[in-house]
């Protein structure tokens, strides 16, 4: 995901994301809040002249202007119309566009690296049961390191539409990803509590 975002970002897109993540973070606003969050929202990327426009859909726009501030319920799902037109616009265009980047390629190179790691792990800890202190530390950050991975790979699947088959085809990857993150955090979290005793 860091990778995509500085994609994004290089390339301009980044403020449809954060439209994106604020829309989504709309669900857990408390509802004293929520008015103002959604003004916000459409101060930030809607508004003619806004900091980080996303330039939407005239109709979708003009949606949410007729009900800011008179139907929260109504502006929620006009949102929610536009947040699905951003994502659907990351999906197709900006992702596509990605996998075929540098930045992917240096995402893939970077995930090579990380099973190279994984299998020096390995080797060290067959090759001497005796843990120093420097390989403790070097196991902290790798739990570290597992867990931003973890983060990095749900983001993408939040973003991700689960509809086309070659994206279902991604989703799946990614899936897979995370669950062999997921656990090898538990081996390494259960490792590092066993030597810490």
């Amino acid at each position: 995901v860091m990778y995509f975002l500085q994609y994004l970002e290089h390339c301009g897109y980044g403020n449809l994301l954060s439209f994106w993540k604020e829309v989504q973070n709309l669900s857990i606003v408390s509802i004293t809040e929520l008015d103002e969050t959604i003004k916000h929202i459409y101060t930030q990327y809607l508004a003619l002249g806004s900091e980080y426009c996303i330039y939407p859909d005239v109709d979708l726009l003009k949606e949410v202007e007729r009900t800011l501030g008179n139907d929260t319920g109504e502006c929620l799902d006009a949102l929610a119309k536009l947040q699905e037109v951003v994502s659907h616009e990351i999906q197709e265009q900006h992702y596509e566009s990605f996998i075929h980047s540098e930045s992917f390629r240096e995402f893939m190179e970077g995930e090579a690296e990380n099973e190279e790691m994984k299998s020096l792990i390995r080797y060290n800890r067959s090759m001497s049961p005796a843990v120093n202190a420097n390989e403790d530390n070097m196991y902290h950050k790798k739990l570290k390191t597992l867990k931003k991975e973890l983060h990095a790979k749900e983001t993408t699947l939040a973003i991700i539409p689960r509809t086309r088959s070659d994206t279902i085809t991604q989703v799946r990857i990614l899936e897979k990803g995370r669950n062999e993150i997921q656990e090898e955090i538990k081996q390494l979290q259960r490792y590092i509590e066993h030597t810490e005793e």
